[in-house]
């Protein structure tokens, strides 16, 4: 059988039993304080915990503003540094084309090779001479048909930076040559060598003819 309590106030905890002692304007008044400062608790608790909430979130949009500011920064860096490098490309592109047409428009005979003797650029003076682009291939096989290095040659034992010159007599086309080797300095940290024949072979018929005469 239900007591008064349960059936004045059904959904109050156990722990108001005791105002069965009480009058009902009593245990009314007593449920109605103990409901009044359980709200207020519950207020505070609740503007308290938005508060947390509030803090939290402004903390939160501070770092994010703050992160978004990092990421806008790196991207303004980046596009900078992109466009640096390809200004940079653009003027490299430039100068080896300038280069290339120089070497194109050159009546002396041009290649370039590496340290390993392999040619990596024949203009079209030295493709003329030797009859195709041997582009790949041992230089002294492809430019003076040798089975070995060339016997002038000082190849890798040319100091860094070092230009020599030499004359020489091409068992290829029985020419004598003028060589001048100059040293070029690779992105990879390589040495490749860029070497010049200028065709001497008349001037010494000259100077043959000329030694002849005063003998």
């Amino acid at each position: 059988m239900l007591s008064r309590r349960d059936l004045l106030f059904p959904d109050v905890p156990i722990v108001f039993c005791g105002f069965n002692n009480y009058s009902p304007a009593v245990t009314v008044l007593l449920v109605l304080l103990f409901l009044i400062a359980g709200r207020a608790f519950n207020i505070r608790k609740h503007h308290r915990v938005e508060k947390e909430l509030s803090n939290l979130n402004q903390t939160l949009e501070e770092k994010v503003a703050q992160r978004t500011a990092e990421l806008e920064n790196r991207e303004a860096e980046i596009v900078t540094n992109l466009t640096a490098i390809a200004e940079s490309e653009k003027k490299l592109l430039r100068s080896e084309n300038r280069f290339r047409q120089m070497m194109e428009s050159m009546s002396d005979p041009v290649y370039i090779g590496s340290r390993d003797y392999l040619i990596e650029y024949m203009n079209p003076a030295m493709i003329k001479r030797v009859g195709r682009d041997a582009t790949g291939e041992f230089c002294f096989k492809a430019l003076h048909d040798f089975e070995r290095k060339c016997p002038w040659c000082k190849g890798k034992g040319l100091a860094q930076g070092e230009y020599f010159e030499t004359e020489i007599v091409s068992p290829k086309d029985k020419h004598s040559y003028h060589l001048s080797c100059s040293p070029i300095f690779n992105d990879s940290g390589s040495i490749s060598d860029m070497i010049i024949f200028r065709d001497t072979t008349e001037v010494k018929k000259l100077e043959t003819q000329l030694c002849k005469r005063r003998n």
